[in-house]
């Protein structure tokens, strides 16, 4: 499955962070792809850097479980 983050520039603190945790990717990788598409995305809207901060502690932490 293509990594939708790599292709993102703004996606790839997502995709560093992701790649430092290794149950965080191995989350990652049982995830759909319309799912990784909508947590990048999540990322890639956000206007404010306090709101992209949030949102990517929140994906972070679902991928932690």
């Amino acid at each position: 499955m293509a990594d939708v983050c790599s292709s993102e520039p703004r996606g790839s603190d997502l995709a560093a962070e992701r790649d430092r945790d290794a149950a965080a990717r191995a989350t990652w990788e049982t995830w759909s792809f319309t799912r990784q598409k909508e947590a990048a995305r999540s990322l890639t809207e956000a206007r404010k850097p306090e709101t992209r901060a949030r949102r990517l502690e929140k994906v972070l932490a679902e991928l932690r479980g």
